[in-house]
């Protein structure tokens, strides 16, 4: 067979072929879209759609306002003294760090017990209040945790979704003659591998580094050891398991992928920080300060001249001036301020280094607040 009539022939192959899977695929598709639409739109007393189960409401979001109402309290009780710290510090012109720490959820109350000269009732004070604000903050989560995962929605709906997907373009590869994966599917991103690279940003203690490999070597011989798993051939060097999923070498295994693994990690760190919670609070602690210091610059263009500033005051302003729209009741910027609070989570939760901090936007919305917020002080003038 000549040249062009082999590349006809293929060709019209690949077109039967398309017009064969066309229907099919197109017919999941159309399912798939059809659950999920009306998944979304459900509400209690609907039919529930194909692929998805209803979940009972749970009493979650109680204990998650209560925790939230704690640590609110108390959090603007030590921040409410930190502002009159600084103004303290704008009137006399003093040093205003030894009070910097109230500023800081969760740690900042225990460094200033440390560290400030007075008498013990008020480091008492400290302590509860930072007591407060922890299980204040454990209750919120515990709640919105309990709240989420029963209220009456489709929750698994999503993942049913995905996987539905997976399969169908599992089965089309298949047909076509491709290589399909065959290893697990992870819907959501797995946390506990996360968090536990992430403490080597300060961590100098626990051997914690961001690294996938540190994690691999500290699991790989209590895979084998405790739980009798045989795994594929591993260096510690590497960052997967020398063997794939299939033939050709396409999939590799990934030692996150192992049973257990998650576990393991999630065993190490918690152990860790129960057994040395000042260790874990410092963190947050060093974090916390990097959230607040090391923000995008702040930039303003006049004209074609750009101005702007990497000040690390800026990031304890706009601390400062959330607590003022508490207490002034400006209800409206203060949940547009605490709007853009979720962007610094992963740097205080996860990991602050290399650049992460960078996602913050906190502080671009303090400095356009603090024009108004500053009018707000101006006296009143009379007029002419």
């Amino acid at each position: 067979m000549s040249a062009p009539s082999s590349l006809r022939a293929r060709l019209f192959a690949g077109t039967l072929l398309a017009l064969t899977l066309a229907p099919a695929a197109a017919r999941a598709e159309d399912t798939a879209r059809d659950a999920d639409e009306a998944a979304l739109r459900w509400r209690e007393g609907d039919p529930v759609p194909e692929g998805y189960r209803r979940r009972q409401p749970g009493v979650g979001a109680g204990v998650a306002a209560a925790g939230a109402t704690v640590f609110g309290v108390s959090y603007v009780a030590m921040g409410a003294l930190g502002a009159l710290g600084l103004l303290s510090w704008l009137a006399y012109r003093g040093d205003p760090s030894p009070i910097l720490p109230a500023f800081v959820p969760l740690a900042g109350p225990f460094v200033l017990a440390s560290t400030i000269d007075s008498n013990p009732s008020f480091r008492a004070f400290l302590v509860v209040d930072g007591s407060l604000q922890i299980a204040g903050l454990a209750m919120a989560a515990v709640g919105a945790y309990v709240h989420v995962s029963s209220r009456a929605v489709l929750v698994r709906g999503y993942t049913k979704f995905f996987k539905h997907k997976f399969d169908a373009s599992h089965g089309m590869m298949v047909r076509a003659g491709g290589t399909p994966y065959t290893g697990p599917l992870p819907i959501y991103h797995e946390i506990w591998h996360a968090v536990f690279c992430g403490l080597g940003d300060f961590d100098t203690k626990y051997g914690y580094k961001w690294d996938d490999r540190v994690a691999y070597k500290h699991a790989y011989p209590i895979l084998a050891g405790k739980y009798g798993l045989t795994l594929p051939p591993w260096e510690p060097d590497w960052y997967t398991f020398n063997a794939t999923y299939d033939g050709t070498g396409k999939y590799p295994i990934f030692f996150s992928e192992a049973e257990h693994y998650h576990d393991i990690i999630r065993e190490k760190v918690v152990g860790d920080i129960t057994r040395d919670p000042l260790w874990y609070l410092d963190i947050l602690w060093k974090r916390t300060v990097r959230v607040l210091e090391k923000t995008p610059p702040v930039s303003v263009h006049i004209g074609k001249q750009p101005l702007h500033t990497t000040s690390a005051v800026i990031g304890y302003a706009s601390v400062a001036l959330g607590v003022f729209l508490a207490l002034s009741r400006r209800w409206t910027l203060l949940k547009i301020l605490v709007f853009t609070l979720p962007l610094s989570a992963p740097a205080l939760i996860i990991y602050s280094d290399r650049g992460m901090t960078n996602y913050s936007t906190f502080h671009f919305f303090g400095v356009a607040m603090s024009p108004f917020c500053a009018a707000c002080w101006l006296p009143a003038r009379a007029p002419g």
